[in-house]
């Protein structure tokens, strides 16, 4: 910030003497003399100088990051992010619009750190070899499905833990419903993406029904608390994920070793049912071989077979055998 007659937001220029959009720019003289050149910039004009202004608790974008812009349109505030992270970082600045894209490729010529994209930002695929994993995206697409855009470009683009910035506009969303409504509804629909928003920020006076949300991408459980601020106010949520995400997974073990050991057991008695049956078969082929057609368990408590045999007549005759007498054929 700077301050004076009027407090100003300024980015140290990585290009001095150049202006991207006719902004204004200021020197400032070292004491050892050295003259560094600052852009000023306008939040009436850039949502994430308008988040810078609005008093932002945590803002990710820092000296050496790599960022993925969604929307960058002709370069405004993709400039201003190219000055943060300064000539170690990068800045991939997707724009759709061929118009909007001449300017941001003229633009980049003079910004070796901007890596300027015309592409549509649903199709991650397409620029997928121009992109490396980032550390930040943001978003301003202004689109009713920008929080699905915003979660395609972080599953295939952002590293785990990494942040994400978008700007929802509750008129391109939904312009029947009120803004609060609309903004809430985008945030769960990103916490369904693995997207874990931290802090929601509305970027009153500067842009109208204007909400942005800063949070993270996957985020580790092993954290024991987190910070969400909902509106103006923060509130923290204690409790430990990590062993409630634990507990969950050992309840799962034990529950799939039941299962295997259940479906084991049933296996295991099938197959001896399947034993059973065909030694009983084998049992009566080997009977019929001898001449014997029928078995019947004795009931009067001998240990003896009553068993019918064919005595080759009309009539049958009936017969009895002892169990030593079958005892290679008792059944198992």
């Amino acid at each position: 910030m700077s301050k004076g007659k009027a407090d100003s937001l300024v980015t140290r220029n990585m290009v001095p003497g150049e202006s991207v959009y006719g902004e204004k720019r200021m020197e400032v003289v070292q004491e050892s003399g050295e003259k560094i050149e600052y852009r000023i910039w306008n939040p009436f004009r850039s949502k994430l100088g308008a988040t810078l202004v609005g008093g932002v608790a945590n803002m990710p974008i820092k000296p050496g990051c790599k960022v993925l812009y969604l929307g960058a349109a002709n370069g405004t505030t993709v400039s201003h992010v190219s000055d943060i992270v300064g000539p170690e970082g990068v800045v991939y600045a997707v724009e759709f619009s061929h118009r909007s894209g001449r300017d941001l490729t003229n633009m980049a010529k003079k910004r070796p750190n901007i890596v300027p994209i015309v592409e549509d930002a649903r199709q991650p695929l397409k620029y997928r070899m121009l992109v490396d994993m980032v550390d930040v995206i943001f978003a301003d697409v202004a689109q009713p499905d920008q929080s699905r855009i915003v979660a395609l470009n972080a599953h295939y683009f952002l590293k785990p833990s990494g942040w994400f910035i978008i700007s929802i506009k509750a008129n391109c969303v939904d312009s029947t419903a009120k803004p609060e409504a609309v903004f809430a509804a985008e945030v769960d629909k990103l916490r369904k993406e693995k997207c874990k928003p931290k802090e929601q920020l509305t970027l009153e006076p500067y842009h109208r029904d204007h909400a942005v949300v800063i949070g993270q991408y996957r985020v580790s459980k092993k954290k024991e608390e987190s910070t969400r601020s909902i509106g103006s106010g923060s509130f923290i949520v204690s409790g430990t994920e990590a062993e409630n995400a634990g507990q969950l997974m050992r309840s799962n073990e034990v529950l799939g070793r039941s299962k295997r050991l259940f479906v084991g057991a049933l296996a295991a008695i099938q197959g001896i049912q399947l034993f059973i049956f065909l030694s009983g078969i084998y049992f009566r082929k080997s009977l019929l071989k001898r001449g014997i057609d029928g078995l019947y368990v004795s009931t009067d408590g001998t240990d003896e077979l009553l068993v019918t045999k064919n005595t080759g007549t009309k009539g049958e005759g009936t017969a009895y055998y002892s169990f030593e007498a079958f005892e290679v054929y008792s059944l198992p």
